[in-house]
């Protein structure tokens, strides 16, 4: 069965073939509409990422004012050259100035012969130095010795113009002339030194400077978070990337400060973009060192993730060679049309659905019974009898189908309830003409038996006998299957009932001792309900007995029954005989005692060589579950019970006297086991008779 192969079925094959044509040319659609709408995307974006380029580099460009002759240095130096005693319009002057500079942090002034005068922004200077009114201050620094301390002269100036407060100190003296940028104004023009940490604060930033008058440099400090701001305003989007960097490759400005400068030992280093090791920060120096020429432009650079990137230049006038380069990547620029590649899709998806629904309907209009009659059959396979098949078709041919599959669900359930349902799934899956499945194997065997079941029935009609056996036999079966029991068969009042056979099962002894806790207790709750039902209360008695036997399926071609056969199934009934001479309720074998393991709570019975057996064994009674949770032993045996094992110790090595001494201490009311051995004792108190042996012989069940 498991070698036929597989087909298609009538409304796969419907979809199937839908779902190929529909599937190609949606693919050829959207691959057709994303590589056009992918080149108008870069065509768009190149636009707008040079026209960014260019407006970002005319802010900077006026953020540093190289306007003719009026720039910010110049204007500063005949500022701060007049400090000595400040007057109040040029304080006002020079904080209008500063004003409109928003990315300069302070303007200075190094004098040949090592004066430094300077206006600083108050945010730029060190918590607590300035007043909290101060918008400016302007501080005064003469020549003096390396080493030697020097006085400042500070004087805070407040938004409205106004001289707010002065300050006099003594720090050490620093020369402005040891300087880089003081060393770079020495050649005509603006200079810029690298980023770097400058000021009373150390606050980050890039200084420019160019000669002044008399010898004098001029210097402005820009702070790299000012610029970030100024390089955020020229971003096309929130994915660009807009950097500011020298004509030699050096950052200046990035839309996170920290990303300008490196870490590297007591001081932070610049960047060189080219030796950063990010595909962004190297682009646009990539695209400017191909083609100096490229400004109005943007290069698409290839690598694993491509970039589309512009460089505008900054300079112009006295300004040094500035670069504003902006870059994005391809994927963001092309995002709108994959979102829009993905939405067409999305409705084309919801388009296919629609077809493959209305195809499906057709498909299942038609193949639905032969579906139902599918399912039917592996139910049928599997002995999932319990319903009968309503399969409606206005087809002919799938009606008689359907009413033959029917019969043959109802036969066989029948013929189920005469074999256990795991042989004829067995039997079936083997095939029709698999030989007889048989095996020899460890097995746990249980029989059954009403008390005095004659007796109890011989003035029964029929009708009330029927419905009180069928009941029992209900409850029987019902509490050992549940416990992985294997009916055999009924025999009479009996039953049969086999472990770890065809199921295999590696604790059978342990199942079926919980089997028979269970059908004892399924027996006695029967028996409550007996008198309300006219019916008389049956005690049923059990036997179980482990070993190895042959089990499979016996008998001919138009009657077969699975049985297990051989000398262990003829030892497992005799035992259940044995109750009656005990008043014992379940008796096992010492085999089963073994195999069940410690969970339960064992009496010893006897010796004994029961009919049809050649050795002796011993026999022990099963009271219950060592947890408690069978209610059913009384407390008064369970105390009692290592005085009992005394008992049938002194018992069995002929020392009568102990044993009777033991059984005194060990008796319960209403024992019949005990009252049994007491009187077994009484006629040996004389002593063992000549050729006593504590193996008792059965010759009747």
């Amino acid at each position: 069965m498991s070698g036929q192969r597989q087909g298609l079925s009538f409304t796969v094959t419907l979809l199937t073939a839908f779902s190929v044509v529909f599937a190609a040319a949606m693919a050829l659609a959207v691959f057709g509409y994303q590589h056009a709408g992918a080149r108008a995307a870069l065509g768009e974006a190149e636009r707008r990422i040079v026209a960014a380029a260019e407006d970002g580099a005319a802010r900077i460009r006026l953020a540093l004012r190289p306007a003719e002759g009026q720039a910010l240095l110049p204007a500063a130096a005949s500022r701060l050259a007049l400090f000595g005693p400040v007057a109040v319009e040029e304080a006002a002057g020079l904080a209008a100035l500063l004003s409109a500079e928003p990315a300069a942090l302070s303007v200075g002034l190094a004098g040949h012969d090592g004066t430094w005068v300077e206006a600083v922004r108050a945010a730029a200077l060190p918590p607590g130095l300035a007043p909290d009114a101060a918008a400016i201050a302007l501080r005064h620094v003469p020549a003096g010795e390396p080493g030697r301390s020097a006085a400042e002269t500070w004087r805070f100036v407040d938004r409205a113009g106004d001289v707010s407060d002065e300050l006099l100190r003594s720090l050490p003296w620093e020369d402005p002339r040891r300087q880089p940028w003081y060393a770079a104004a020495g050649s005509p023009g603006l200079h810029v030194s690298p980023a770097g940490r400058f000021g009373l604060s150390s606050r980050p930033g890039f200084a420019v400077s160019r000669s002044g008058p008399d010898r004098s440099v001029v210097v402005a400090f820009f702070g790299l978070a000012e610029v970030a701001r100024l390089l955020d305003a020229s971003r096309p989007g929130p994915t660009s990337l807009p950097v500011l960097f020298t004509g030699t490759g050096i950052l200046l400005g990035h839309p996170v400060p920290e990303r300008v400068l490196a870490p590297g030992g007591s001081e932070p280093r610049a960047v060189s973009l080219a030796a950063s090791g990010s595909p962004a920060l190297a682009a646009p120096w990539d695209a400017w060192s191909r083609d100096a020429t490229m400004a109005g432009a943007a290069r698409l650079l290839a690598g694993p993730e491509p970039l589309l990137a512009s460089v505008a230049p900054v300079g112009g006038g006295h300004l040094p060679p500035l670069m504003l380069g902006i870059v994005v990547p391809v994927a963001d620029v092309t995002a709108p049309v994959t979102r829009a590649v993905g939405e067409g899709t999305l409705l084309a998806g919801l388009a296919f659905a629609g077809g493959l629904a209305a195809i499906w309907a057709v498909a299942t209009r038609i193949a639905r019974p032969l579906t139902a009659l599918t399912v039917e059959a592996d139910r049928i396979r599997a002995l999932d009898l319990s319903t009968p098949i309503a399969v409606r078709s206005p087809i002919t041919e799938v009606r008689r189908l359907a009413a033959a599959m029917d019969q043959m669900k109802a036969a066989l359930r029948q013929y189920a309830a005469y074999v256990p349902a795991d042989v004829v799934r067995r039997q079936v899956a083997a095939g029709d003409d698999a030989p007889p499945l048989a095996d020899r194997r460890q097995i746990t065997v249980l029989f059954s038996d009403v008390e005095r079941f004659t007796t109890l029935v011989e003035h029964l009609p029929p009708e009330t006998l029927m419905r009180a056996m069928n009941a029992y036999f209900m409850a029987m079966s019902e509490a050992l299957t549940r416990c992985g029991a294997t009916i055999d068969k009924f025999i009479g009042d009996s039953v049969m009932a086999l472990w770890n056979a065809p199921r295999p099962d590696a604790l059978h002894a342990y199942w079926a001792c919980e089997g028979a806790l269970a059908a004892r207790a399924a027996g006695r709750a029967l028996a409550e309900r007996a008198a309300a039902e006219g019916w008389p209360a049956m005690r049923t008695r059990f036997g179980i007995h482990t070993g190895e036997a042959v089990v499979g399926v016996v008998g001919s071609r138009e009657r077969m029954s699975y049985t297990a056969m051989g000398a262990m199934v003829n030892l497992a009934s005799p035992l259940e005989g044995l109750n009656k001479h005990y008043g014992t309720e379940i008796i096992v074998s010492g085999a089963t005692r073994q195999a069940a393991g410690e969970r339960f709570l064992f009496r010893s019975v006897d010796l004994v060589l029961p009919r049809g057996a050649t050795e002796p064994i011993e026999i022990f009674e099963l009271l219950g579950r060592v947890d408690g949770t069978d209610a059913s032993v009384p407390p008064a045996l369970l105390r009692a019970l290592p005085r009992w094992q005394a008992m049938i110790a002194h018992y069995r090595a002929a020392r009568f006297a102990e044993a009777e001494a033991e059984l005194a201490g060990a008796a319960c009311e209403g024992d019949p086991l005990g009252a049994a051995y007491a009187r077994r004792l009484v006629t040996l108190r004389a002593g063992a008779p000549e050729g006593w042996s504590p193996v008792i012989r059965f010759e009747t069940k």
